[in-house]
């Protein structure tokens, strides 16, 4: 009986930090990184050809946030970070999230956006299936740290497994990918 107890107890232990680790955003205030890569995120540096993705210590709360610049490198190359790896975007979630919230300062040249995105998914061993999503393009100038918070929509029944929150900066008119000396914080 006590071993029945025992178990019993183990698998709450269990459920309850499998939820937990599945319930938040990978490095969620950029904290940590390794290689000069945020943690759980991936991004468009290129060490040592090109870096647009930095650390900085301005931060909103905490010790650290990440700095996107659109930079030339050819042509502009806007920064661009994805939750996950390059070969496996997105990340586990145990619940049906309906709201992304952050902060940001933002300084962009000619009609750049701040861009963040979020697709909520089903994700099996041999598919993916988006089933929720949101996004805000922010043009305006920030200087200070603002929030912005955008709602998730669903349009497909079901309770999704997997999510994949992007961040970028982009050029709204679609004549370049950004222009240079954009900035971003977040």
């Amino acid at each position: 009986m006590k071993t029945i107890i025992l178990l019993g107890k183990l698998l709450l232990l269990t459920s309850i930090l499998m939820t937990t680790l599945h319930a938040q955003i990978p490095n969620p205030g950029f904290e940590d990184w390794t290689d000069s890569e945020p943690d759980g995120w991936f991004t468009t540096n290129f060490p040592p050809l090109m870096v647009n993705v930095t650390q900085t210590s301005n931060s909103h709360s905490g010790n650290w946030a990440v700095r996107g610049e659109v930079i030339e490198f050819m042509f502009p190359i806007p920064p661009y970070l994805s939750t996950g790896s390059l070969t496996s975007p997105g990340f586990p979630i145990s619940q049906k999230f309906n709201r992304i919230s952050g902060y940001y300062q933002f300084s962009p040249v000619a009609d750049d956006h701040f861009l963040i995105s979020a697709a909520m998914g089903i994700t099996t061993p041999s598919d993916t299936t988006i089933i929720g999503s949101g996004a805000i393009a922010i043009g305006d100038p920030v200087s200070e740290y603002t929030l912005f918070s955008f709602d998730i929509i669903y349009f497909l029944p079901g309770e999704p497994n997997w999510a994949n929150i992007t961040i970028s900066i982009t050029d709204t008119s679609c004549a370049t990918p950004g222009h240079i000396g954009s900035t971003m914080l977040v």
